[in-house]
This record gives C-alpha cells, structure tokens and sequence, in this order.
C-alpha cells in the first residue's frame, strides 16, 4: 500500500546525541593459548553514523530537511567485534560516556539561528537522547515550552516532565524506570519484536529473522515522526513505523530506509 503523503516539504528540527558505530568483521576459528578465551580474525571495518545521526539519515530519506544539533560523533565511539561465518557479535567495546558540550539556552538560538517565537518555522521537533550530557533537562524544557508545533522524543532520561506535549517514545525497560512525564504528553512504548503499545492499544510487529537490532528505534522514530506530521493517524503511523524497524532489524549495522522501503508504506 502506498503512501499518497507528501513528506518532502517538512522542515524538522533534530537535536540529539551521535555516536560513530564500528562494525569489526573477523573470524574464531581457535582459542588463545594465553587464556580460554577465541581469536578474532580480523577482516575488515565498517563504519555507520550511529544514534541522532541515523535518526537523522533515515528522516532525510522522506525527502525532508534537517537543521540538526548535536555533537562530534568521535566523542562516543561503539566497536562492534562480528563473526564473519555466524554473524553473532562477540564483543562490543564503547568509548566516551558523555559530550563534551552540553547545549546551552544561548548555543541553542545561536546554532538554530531563531528566537524563540521562531521556532514555529519548524514542522517538527525531534529529540533523540540518549542521556549523553547534550539535553540538559532545562533546556529541553525551554524549547518544548516555546514550540507550538509536534514534537518528538526518544529518550532516557528517567525525568520527562522537560518534554511538554510530545510524543514519548521508550521502550519497556525505559517505562519501568522512568519516574515521571508530562501528564499532555502521549507515550509510545515498543516492545521489540513483540511490535509497541499506546493508549492501552497494543500493535503487532511481523515476523522476521533478527540479524541486527542496532538503530531500529531510530529508524521508528523517524518513520513515526515524518509520517504522523504529514498527517497520518497515530495508530497508521505506528503500524508503519513497526514495519519499517522490523526492515532494519533484518540488516546488519544501523540502517538507513530507501526508496523501496518507503514505497512500502
């Protein structure tokens, strides 16, 4: 079923934070004599923008346009140590636990390059965060408090009160700890391959073999976010958000959505 959406003319504004995602590809085919412990084989790397950054890549897909804050992907770097022959990831090893510049109130509006009465220049806001020390609470709470507009939000912090009037998407263990959001926001919680729940509503994900969760929240956010501010209901957006994070689950790395993807849908 095609869309007849029109997504392209959408301007969204993304603030979260990125990572650089490092795929090792190598092979065990014996144990160390110094420990009991396999041998990785290198091969060869692969490397994807991870994070806010895929988020990012997979709304561009729609044809939209981005104004996106965040910080240098080199800051927080996951290596991923993948068996050639199984294709089961044996080891992941990440760097960096926070960015180095939390956004301020005025790097906000510089780096936006609008006053707050502006900000309705946007058809969308997006939060992708990941609670790396770029969103500090208040100025999340700021900007949500000056827009107007739809607004987005993949996070994890355990406080979401700062996200006045969004859509709050988390998955169960982020449910479980979160202590609090905005009593006018709306929560989405997926649930993996058993798909997401909303308004006491429960919608179901196809079957399909897992290769590589990485980056399937993002990519439903994204598909969630574009489709629901091009005008589809709640409920269609996030049936045809399930389809497409269960497209990037059969795909080895964060995947970016393609045109026959979003013929799809």
């Amino acid at each position: 079923m095609a869309t007849t959406l029109q997504p392209k003319s959408l301007r969204v504004l993304l603030i979260g934070e990125s990572c650089q995602d490092e795929y090792h590809y190598g092979e065990c085919r014996r144990l160390s004599p110094e420990a009991p412990v396999p041998v990785f084989d290198w091969n060869c790397t692969k490397v994807f923008p991870g994070m806010a950054s895929n988020v990012k890549a997979n709304i561009e897909a729609f044809g939209c346009k981005v104004d996106f804050i965040s910080n240098n992907p080199e800051e927080l770097l996951k290596k991923r140590y993948i068996d050639d022959r199984s294709g089961q990831q044996l080891l992941r090893v990440d760097s960096g636990k926070l960015v180095s510049q939390p956004l301020t109130e005025s790097d906000f509006y510089k780096k936006c390059g609008r006053i707050p009465s502006g900000l309705d220049y946007y058809d969308a806001i997006i939060f992708s965060d990941y609670e790396k020390g770029l969103i500090p609470w208040d100025v999340a709470n700021l900007i949500c408090s000056n827009y107007t507009g739809k607004i987005f939000v993949d996070s994890k912090k355990s406080d979401l009160t700062c996200y006045e009037n969004a859509f709050l998407k988390i998955n169960e263990f982020e449910e479980e700890e979160a202590l609090a959001w905005s009593e006018n926001s709306e929560v989405i919680v997926t649930l993996g391959k058993a798909g997401a729940k909303w308004a006491n509503s429960y919608f179901p994900a196809p079957k399909v073999d897992v290769y590589d969760v990485t980056g399937a929240g993002d990519v439903f956010l994204a598909t969630f976010a574009v489709l629901h501010t091009s005008g589809e209901t709640v409920q269609a957006s996030i049936k045809k958000a399930i389809l497409m994070a269960s497209k990037s689950v059969q795909h080895s790395g964060t995947y970016q959505l393609n045109k026959n993807d979003i013929g799809e849908i």
